[in-house]
């Protein structure tokens, strides 16, 4: 078995099973030791640390992949969390892994979000949004929006706008606003102060 078979596999459970726990503790050693090249001789772990965190670490994430961990490593070193300036440890580098796999599902998260709705909006104004439609009165469902394709999402949207609450409207102007910082949603906005202009 290689290091790349090692971290192509998925998940570090198959591993065990199919090489063996120790063929799988001397790979993530062999990664280890590998990334530890990445950073400054005083700051490594040594032989001894990176045994005591192999123990834990198969137990803990063994629904992970080495791969995983060979990237989390690799990140550090570029500084994505910053410059090391100090020693590495055992509890830094399960830090350091946890974050890793918090920053990927967060990804993975927006990722589906952009494929959902076709542009990355703000968190709230999608939940503003779809509570929006939700509560509409008009048969078109949310499913009938979305699967749409002649238009764009906010065109979608000034489908339904006009049997919109008008409370809802308020509050996606605001958060809108607030999101404006990181986008431009002026037209957005536009579109929604002539609606409730319409309405007084």
């Amino acid at each position: 078995m290689t290091l790349s078979d090692c971290l192509n596999d998925v998940h570090m459970v198959h591993i065990g099973r199919k090489y063996g726990v120790e063929t799988l503790e001397n790979m993530i050693c062999a990664v280890l030791v590998t990334k530890m090249e990445l950073f400054p001789t005083r700051f490594r772990m040594n032989e001894t640390q990176i045994r005591f965190f192999v123990e834990t670490f198969i137990e803990d994430f063994k629904r992970e992949s080495v791969s995983d961990l060979s990237v989390c490593l690799t990140n550090v070193a570029k500084g994505v969390h910053g410059e090391i300036k100090f020693e590495i440890t055992p509890s830094r580098v399960r830090e350091w892994f946890t974050r890793h796999l918090d920053d990927k599902a967060l990804a993975r998260e927006q990722s589906k979000k952009r494929e959902k709705f076709g542009t990355d909006w703000d968190d709230k104004i999608i939940s503003t949004i779809k509570e929006s439609i939700s509560r509409t009165q008009k048969p078109k469902t949310m499913d009938d929006i979305k699967n749409d394709t002649s238009s764009t999402w906010w065109s979608k949207i000034m489908q339904q706008i006009d049997v919109m609450d008008e409370n809802y409207l308020h509050d996606l102007r605001k958060q809108m606003k607030n999101a404006s910082i990181r986008g431009n949603y002026d037209e957005q906005i536009n579109d929604i102060d002539n609606e409730l202009n319409k309405r007084k």
